[in-house]
């Protein structure tokens, strides 16, 4: 037995022959059971929202009657009484079918099979027949009539670009017109029909069609087109040539990463886990590793360094967030959500104001893509997980001051200090290579105040390298002692930063010993520490 609800209410027995239903509210109150498959239905719930919230007197009555009208026709077992409620159990709804189709497509997608995808999305939406629960006369039932609609748009949004992106456009561009003018304000169908025109070389009309919408949106709603949709019209207008490629309308793949650091020293193993943590990935599940460690040591660092390293790997976006979780003010969650939905181009008209539909819309449109997501700064797990993707094809990239241990799932990575060889190293780089590396030595002797945070030697290292230049080193005394002003401002910066502990944050407050070799150059050595600094 076939329960249809994508239209008018109808139901096709096991030989196929439509059944005759009841005339009346009896079937307003089938579609209430339809309306929620798999689950019980109270009694009184379908005398409130059959009556519309007035039910008469008689009203638990005629649900008993209508009950039994139904079972006669469907069968007795068709109909459960369950406590004080009702459930369907026979058969199934086309609007399973449909919803079963559109996550069997989105799987495809991601697996890498869009032909079999379109085909499933083909198949879906030749299911709908017609607006859900049509000429019922139901308050609630058009609710969730509005809701099945949604599905329905969002389906034919992920048809247009999947067929789009098989260079399906000459088939594609009628309907697509139809599905415009049937949902006028959906940015995105548009923006897939402006393609299909200029694929088929009818530019004039693609243009006509974006200020269509744009004088739409100005006087229904007093907004202009998102930033996708006019980033699109832009390039028309600068003759974007890959606009002509299949696929080539779409919103540009966010690529937020900051600049890695050319000198990045050290983390062998760290870069490795990480790396492999990331490239094996689960059919069922997103990754999602999370780094910690003190302030400081170098997190931010590694997680962009890794990020850059595994580019190629996600094609659809590497998106860069700092959470700010150690400032005092941490970004909200339904923040971040409103602004990553912008980067992948909804129109921030578009955008839902619940935090739960926010976060559905979230993970519908990364559903299909291959994003690395790199999470900085996180207080805490709370503020991470409504910001993970569903996709399994996406990737996380989470760095926190504490070990998140309650994110299920989360490969965890504890970032300790570096080793004195690789502060050494980094200092190397940073202040004079040369003579670092002919004075090893030395050059790990200044490194050891810093209790091997990256963040104090980064700050340390270009004053002392400005500071030798400064000097005069023909004329210096050939064991000149003086208290740089770096070692403060490092020290300072670092504890500000969150780098240094208290007894760390003692330890690092060094002068340095200045010694000359003549026109040769200098080379520097720890001193006793500067009073009055880190107390």
């Amino acid at each position: 037995m076939e329960f249809r609800v994508l239209g008018t209410l109808e139901v096709s027995g096991t030989d196929g022959a439509r059944v005759r239903l009841p005339a009346g509210r009896a079937r307003t109150v089938l579609a209430l059971l339809c309306a929620n498959p798999g689950r019980v239905v109270s009694r009184d719930r379908l005398v409130d929202k059959a009556w519309n919230g007035a039910p008469p007197s008689t009203a638990v009555t005629q649900v008993h009657g209508f009950i039994s009208a139904l079972r006669r026709v469907l069968g007795p077992a068709a109909i459960l009484t369950s406590g004080n409620g009702y459930l369907i159990t026979a058969g199934e709804t086309d609007l399973d079918r449909m919803r079963a189709l559109i996550l069997r497509a989105r799987s495809l997608r991601e697996e890498g099979s869009p032909e079999t995808a379109a085909g499933c999305l083909r198949e879906a939406l030749a299911l709908w027949r017609g607006r859900p629960f049509e000429g019922l006369g139901c308050d609630s039932l058009e609710t969730a009539a509005d809701l099945i609609e949604s599905e329905r748009v969002t389906a034919l949004e992920e048809y247009a670009e999947t067929e789009l992106a098989l260079g399906n456009a000459a088939e594609l561009a009628a309907p697509l017109a139809a599905w415009a003018g049937q949902y006028p304000l959906r940015e995105r169908l548009r923006a897939s029909l402006i393609h299909a025109l200029l694929l088929t070389g009818r530019q004039a009309e693609a243009i006509a069609a974006y200020h269509e919408l744009r004088r739409l949106l100005s006087d229904e709603l007093g907004v202009d087109p998102g930033p996708a949709l006019r980033g699109l019209y832009e390039r028309i207008l600068k003759g974007d040539h890959t606009l002509m490629a299949p696929g080539g309308a779409s919103t540009p793949a966010p690529a937020q990463l900051p600049a890695a650091v050319a000198d990045f020293t050290g983390c062998v193993a760290q870069v490795d886990e990480l790396v492999s943590a990331l490239s094996h990935r689960t059919p069922a599940a997103v990754a999602v590793v999370a780094v910690s460690g003190i302030g400081g040591v170098g997190k931010s660092a590694l997680a962009v360094h890794v990020a850059h390293l595994m580019r190629a790997d996600f094609p659809d976006g590497q998106v860069f967030v700092n959470l700010a979780g150690t400032t005092g003010e941490p970004v909200s969650a339904a923040d971040v959500l409103a602004r990553l939905l912008r980067d992948f181009g909804v129109a921030p008209g578009d955008v839902p104001t619940g935090f739960d539909e926010r976060s559905a819309r979230y993970r519908s449109v990364l559903a299909g893509k291959r994003v690395l997501l790199v999470l900085d700064d996180a207080r805490d797990a709370a503020q991470v997980r409504p910001l993970l993707p569903g996709s399994p094809a996406c990737a996380v990239l989470v760095t926190s001051r504490a070990m998140l241990t309650d994110l299920a799932g989360a490969v965890h990575l504890g970032l300790p200090v570096m080793a004195p060889g690789e502060g050494a190293e980094l200092f190397a780089k940073i202040v004079a290579s040369y003579r670092a590396a002919a004075e090893p030595d030395t050059a790990a002797e200044n490194v050891a105040p810093y209790a091997g945070l990256p963040l104090a030697i980064r700050i340390a290292g270009p004053s002392l390298r400005c500071r030798r230049g400064r000097v005069p080193a023909a004329r210096a005394h050939p064991r000149r002692r003086v208290r740089p002003a770096c070692h403060r401002r490092a020290a300072r910066a670092a504890t500000s930063r969150g780098g240094l502990t208290a007894s760390s944050a003692r330890s690092a407050r060094p002068t340095i010993t200045l010694i000359f070799h003549g026109a040769d150059g200098c080379r520097w050595r720890a001193g006793r520490p500067v009073p009055g600094l880190g107390h």
